[in-house]
């Protein structure tokens, strides 16, 4: 089974288990099923996002540092990041196919996964959109006519978008957590925090340019003929 747990600000910056009716804080007693791993995850700002096993046989999609609407002292946004994490192996392909479809699309995640907060007296979460999400990755047909993310999709390799100005500077710290060899074989690409998206150089990197550039030479033969 999935769990949802995300870092918010709401009496300062704390982490909380999403359950479907209810918002739940993680405590130094009371962790609520949190991963180690989960809680490196969150104090750790060279990693955007990452998809991969950690050494303790947790599934993990973690996804950091996504702008608020809501504002600090000094008027800049706050800041959220979330955790999905199962030890069922067969949670395993959807959450790979969730993983491809926010990583691609990340902004847009940012700005729906937010969204779904809400402050009253108390700290809200909106379970029924961010179900539908998952109901609507789960009957999406269109990622697999999509060369490039059903091929990344299929893979066991860890999915991984750092911040830092090299990806070993990022990694390095999470081998307490994660295989280092396993790590070392993902998919690394960089974020651009200026344009608030993947640079195009690190799909490049990753082997998939010589695949893309083929694809749209095909389609340019067949529109020539």
């Amino acid at each position: 089974m999935m769990t949802v747990y995300a870092q918010y600000s709401f009496g300062g910056y704390k982490i909380f288990r999403l359950a479907e009716n209810a918002v739940e804080e993680v405590t130094g007693l009371n962790r609520l099923g949190l991963p180690q791993s989960g809680i490196q995850l969150f104090s750790h700002y060279g990693i955007k996002f990452i998809c991969t096993s950690d050494i303790d046989g947790n599934y993990i999609l973690f996804v950091n540092d996504m702008p608020c609407k809501e504002k600090d002292d000094m008027g800049r946004s706050k800041t959220c990041s979330m955790l999905i994490t199962s030890k069922d192996k067969a949670d395993v392909p959807l959450m790979r196919r969730i993983a491809v479809m926010i990583a691609f699309e990340l902004d847009v995640f940012e700005s729906f996964f937010s969204s779904l907060f809400s402050i009253k007296e108390t700290l809200a979460f909106n379970s029924t959109d961010f179900k539908a999400f998952f109901d609507s990755v789960c009957i999406d047909a269109s990622m697999l006519s999509d060369r490039l993310r059903s091929t990344i999709a299929i893979k066991s390799n860890p999915i991984i978008i750092y911040t830092t100005s090299d990806a070993k500077t990022a990694l390095e710290p999470l081998y307490n957590r994660f295989e280092k060899k396993n790590l070392r074989k993902g998919f690394l690409l960089k974020w651009d925090e200026n344009t608030r998206n993947i640079k195009d150089n690190s799909i490049e990197r990753i082997g998939f340019m010589p695949l893309i550039k083929k694809i749209i030479n095909k389609i340019v033969t067949i529109w020539k003929n």
